[in-house]
């Protein structure tokens, strides 16, 4: 422990032989903020606990810690401050490390995901223009074969021209499916609310269950990213609940609130 003089002559506005030394050591932008502390916690007789960067002889910074607790008379009146200041200077280096490690990861997950999107919405684009244009044009196709054919075919034919065509009327609709899946126009165009209740919509079609979807409105719109990331969340959350909880009916609850917004999703 060692007595911390110059804090106290701060504290009590007084002069200490050390006072100019000591504030010349403390950088200038953690200067104010160090000093309203010190002064806090003789005030309140609660204990110092800051972090701050000190200046070394050469110029170099180093983080320092400073705890410490104001010591009074009978009369209340402050005496001293007793406590430490250690050098964490190579744990505030690691811990910038790690934020910057952070970071960067963060920034990788970011661009991940941007292209994950962008290769989502180009694999929708290319399904719309070749496979569901192909596979809508011989739909038609087979319903001109069913009309011209129903009067003279022999039933067994009919038959298999119905099959082929609620096959392919069904291969549509997984079609369309798979590219909503991929690319919501909605989210796009209109937010996350009317995405998600048409994703609810189309998941209680598919599945058979019981899906709502309740939203405050109006909806203040989020930024793009944002909103992405809501609806995946949803979109996987209701992947979950058809594979693993057997559920019957699944509510989906988004709301906005002191400058936060909220999802919610639960099955029964």
């Amino acid at each position: 422990a060692a007595r911390l003089g110059p804090l106290v002559g701060l504290a009590r506005g007084t002069q200490h032989p050390a006072k100019t030394e000591w504030i010349e050591r403390i950088h200038p932008e953690d200067r104010t903020r160090l000093l309203e502390s010190q002064r806090a916690a003789v005030a309140t007789g609660e204990p110092l606990n800051h972090e701050w960067r000190g200046l070394k002889a050469d110029g170099s910074v180093v983080w320092m810690l400073s705890r410490a607790k104001a010591e009074y008379d009978a009369q209340g009146r402050v005496q001293r401050m007793i406590g430490v200041v250690m050098d964490i200077t190579t744990q505030r280096n690691a811990q910038q490390a790690l934020q910057e490690y952070a970071d960067q990861v963060k920034q990788l997950l970011y661009r991940l995901v941007n292209t994950q999107e962008a290769e989502r919405r180009n694999l929708a684009s290319t399904l719309h223009d070749l496979i569901g244009q192909k596979l809508t044009a011989l739909n038609i196709g087979l319903e001109i074969v069913k009309r011209d054919r129903d009067a003279t075919a022999a039933p067994h034919v009919r038959s298999r021209l119905d099959s082929l065509a609620t096959t392919l009327g069904e291969t549509v609709d997984a079609i369309r499916g798979v590219m909503e899946d991929l690319y919501s126009p909605e989210l796009e165009n209109f937010g996350l609310v009317a995405a998600l209740h048409s994703h609810a919509n189309r998941f209680k079609e598919q599945t058979g269950i019981a899906t709502t979807v309740e939203a405050a409105e109006p909806y203040e719109r989020l930024p793009r990213n944002v909103e992405l990331a809501f609806f995946r969340i949803a979109q996987e959350a209701l992947t979950n609940a058809v594979k693993h909880s057997g559920a019957a009916s699944i509510g989906i609850r988004a709301w906005q609130e002191g400058g936060g917004t909220f999802l919610a999703i639960e099955d029964d």
